[in-house]
């Protein structure tokens, strides 16, 4: 196994950051209820009777992971809580039973004029066009969401964006509910830039304000690497094509799979430079004569499709064909069982239906 190593840099500038500072939860995740309270402090200096509104996407039963519920409950905001899934949204007007200001809207946000965009939905209430402060979290297609606000103009808009993508990256996801991806931070900043807002504080969401009330924050460095601490997520590549990587934890179907520097990829074997590269060996740690496969464990899985890969052209075609359907089949119980969407009663029979020319 090569060395591999990541140098730690401290870009963030403490001046830029000071917001994170204030992060404290009452009912939010990762400290938004004590920004968002140090943040209107300082927009409401000159106007310390303004009558808050406040909307939040994906508001759940109006208190789980909230970044709407203290401004609601204990400094008296009117609110528009927009929630797909129809039973949570009943819970809302339980949990919050202010008819007077708190709208529960069951609805699925989109994108397309007419359809469900925010501005169709606020459309039907009385909230202000400048109103106070939007939160988007939507686990997904919040860029899309926030793309497609045109007649509403809030002070504040709070936005998830995926922390993995490096702060140099300008990532933006499918413009699809059923793509579960999220865009980068820098794809906001840019978005933001070009509605007019300017970035103000980044943990896991980005907190932006208008560009004419961005002054009142005195800051004066507002780059990404000023804001926020980037992740050593890397990718490279040996020069005989192998991938390397930096990444801790893959999430497949909302589990954590470790992973290995050198497990990204399968590799046939060929020739680089006189030698042969891409061994079985070298990817999952196993060596050739460790004895029988155990199909239970995923580093021998990937052992034996690595090798079906690199010696297919001399393996007899039937000995090959039913080597392949066991290997996928196993790995295809490996996900299921970590997936934990449902469980293989017949793994033999289920083996049978993997595509035998899967590759």
């Amino acid at each position: 196994m090569p060395r591999i190593e990541v140098i730690p840099r401290k870009l963030t500038n403490d001046k830029s950051a000071y917001l994170r500072r204030f992060a404290s939860n009452t009912y939010s995740q990762a400290g938004e209820d004590g920004i968002i309270a140090e943040i209107f402090r300082i927009l409401d200096e000159d106007e310390p009777e303004r009558d808050h509104w406040c909307v939040e996407f994906g508001a759940w039963d109006g208190l789980y992971l909230s970044n709407t519920a203290r401004l609601i409950r204990e400094e008296g905001w009117s609110a528009v809580l927009i929630e797909g899934d129809e039973e949570r949204c009943a819970e809302i007007m339980t949990n919050l039973p202010y008819p007077d200001r708190v709208h529960a809207m069951h609805r699925w946000v989109g994108f397309e004029r007419g359809k469900n965009t925010m501005d169709d939905i606020l459309a039907e209430t009385p909230i202000p066009k400048d109103f106070d402060f939007a939160s988007i979290d939507v686990d997904s297609v919040d860029w899309h969401v926030w793309d497609a606000i045109q007649d509403y103009r809030p002070r504040l808009v709070c936005i998830e964006f995926n922390p993995s993508v490096p702060n140099s990256v300008i990532f933006v996801q499918d413009r699809d509910m059923g793509v579960n991806e999220g865009s980068s931070i820098a794809a906001m900043v840019e978005l933001g830039k070009q509605k007019g807002y300017e970035l103000i504080c980044a943990t896991g969401n980005g907190f932006f304000v208008r560009e004419e009330e961005f002054g009142k924050f005195g800051i004066e460095d507002n780059s990404i690497d000023a804001m926020r601490p980037d992740r050593g997520n890397y990718l490279w590549t040996g020069y005989n094509g192998k991938i390397y990587h930096t990444l801790d934890r893959m999430a497949w179907w909302g589990r954590q799979v470790e992973l290995k520097p050198t497990s990204l990829q399968l590799l046939s074997e060929f020739w680089f430079h006189g030698a042969h590269q891409g061994y079985a060996h070298e990817l999952t740690g196993l060596e050739p004569d460790d004895g029988a496969l155990d199909f239970d464990n995923p580093e021998h899985i990937l052992r034996e499709v690595y090798e079906l890969r690199s010696t297919r052209k001399s393996l007899d075609p039937d000995e090959f064909k039913a080597r392949q359907a066991e290997a996928w089949g196993a790995a295809k119980r490996y996900f299921m069982r970590n997936r934990g969407t449902h469980d293989i009663e017949n793994p033999a029979e289920e083996s049978q239906k993997i595509d035998s020319t899967a590759e």
